[in-house]
């Protein structure tokens, strides 16, 4: 049997914890550079905010709702992720973290009566102990599992679909939009061939939907038959390409200021590659501005290699040769391909190597400090320290969880 617990608005919800003024009023969380909307509580959902939509085109909705506005905060985000994910934990089921807010569980055999009881002591413990609302579904598979986390929202924050009168009468007026799996393209298939509903998927001829369709969205309808088809959600443990890549806060139009940002996105990029204990062997640069549009430029290195001042150094002769004196950029970014197990690089014998046990040791204290002290505690000289590029994040709150000068101040009124 398997759980899927969710968090509720999660990033509201984040935000609501430290500021208990934000219960009941309407609020949205911006993406990086204040750009457009990635979050909205029930009462912003309502008022037809759409996921997605660019802040300044909802600027006057904003005034006049009186829509909270947040910057968002990814660093709160993650660590109370952590925190919800440590709380499951403690209950010894074994657990798949799907997402930054979304966990599956695995249950053993018990009595109905006995799951509801679980999931409900599960989420009572989440809330006591982290704060944060969820919902919980439970069911046959992890497709039937996130349609009753769906309906569990929509309740008490408990449902559970196990008797297939029960699971016939919630997939009857179940949108088939809304099914895990099934996108915009696939709905609008399926509407067309008077496919609505998700028992309607459930009870389609498989061969016609497999045609139609593909694999992929017949494993989704076995998934609703109870039949599962989809294992343990593994992330790609090497990826083919890594980018990083941001809107500048202000443009920039110095060479030096141009540098700190790519050095920057180059680290970072770097950061994620070892984590992946990944090597690349192909670095691009594409840098945007109002006169020259994009551009852009690669280089294949002579080894591949993980190793940050290589590869800012290799993004730096990327950017020499597109730069353009006078010239405005909003935006720029870089990319890594060709990527490779750190085991497996091919030696150049004319060419000097990245594998060097010192280097390698630099790179493992680096990512000990930066693990202990916080993210980017030690970085490059060559990233900057001003950094006038960075994103705007003008309604960012604190991080109350992970800064010491940010924790949460409590004053005696006396």
């Amino acid at each position: 049997m398997l759980g899927l617990i969710d968090c509720n608005n999660f990033y509201v919800s984040c935000e609501r914890l430290f500021q208990p003024k934000l219960e009941g009023q309407a609020v949205v969380v911006l993406s990086s550079n204040d750009g457009c909307v990635i979050a909205r509580s029930q009462e912003a959902k309502a008022l037809g905010i759409p996921m997605g939509a660019p802040a300044f085109e909802l600027r006057e909705c904003f005034l006049k709702e009186k829509v909270e506005v947040l910057s968002s905060n990814f660093a709160l985000y993650g660590d109370l992720s952590q925190r919800v994910v440590s709380v499951i934990e403690e209950f010894g089921y074994p657990v798949e973290v799907y997402s930054i807010d979304e966990s599956f569980l695995s249950f053993p055999d018990m009595p109905p009566s006995e799951l509801e009881k679980r999931a409900r002591e599960i989420i009572a413990r989440i809330r006591k102990w982290t704060g944060i609302p969820t919902a919980f579904g439970v069911s046959k598979t992890k497709t039937l599992a996130k349609a009753a986390n769906r309906l569990a929202k929509k309740g008490d924050g408990v449902r559970l679909l196990l008797e297939e009168s029960e699971i016939k009468a919630a997939l009857s007026h179940f949108p088939v939009e809304e099914v895990w799996g099934i996108g915009k393209r696939w709905s609008l298939s399926l509407q067309e061939a008077g496919v609505r509903t998700a028992w309607q998927l459930r009870e389609a001829n498989e061969a016609w939907i497999r045609s139609h369709l593909n694999v992929q969205a017949l494993k989704t309808a076995l998934e609703l038959k109870g039949v599962a088809c989809i294992g343990k959600i593994r992330k790609e443990e090497l990826p083919k390409t890594l980018l990083s890549s941001r809107s500048f806060g202000q443009p920039l139009s110095s060479l030096e200021e141009l540098k700190e940002a790519i050095a920057h996105f180059t680290a970072s990029a770097a950061e994620k590659l070892g984590r992946h204990r990944g090597c690349a062997g192909v670095i691009g640069l594409f840098v945007y501005s109002a006169r020259q549009g994009h551009r852009s430029a690669t280089l294949t290195l002579p080894c591949a290699t993980a190793y940050p001042p290589t590869l800012i150094q290799a993004a730096y002769r990327c950017l020499d040769g597109i730069f353009s004196k006078g010239a405005v950029y909003k935006k720029a970014g870089i990319f890594l391909t060709e990527i490779v197990n750190e085991k497996t690089v091919q030696l150049d014998l004319l060419a000097p190597s990245d594998l060097s046990l010192k280097k390698e040791a630099f790179i493992r204290v680096m990512e000990s400090i930066n693990g202990t002290y916080g993210r980017r505690s030690v970085h490059f000289a060559a990233e900057g320290l001003a950094q006038k590029w960075r994103p705007r994040s003008e309604r960012r709150s604190p991080s109350y969880t992970s800064k010491w000068e940010e924790l949460p101040v409590c004053k005696n009124g006396g």
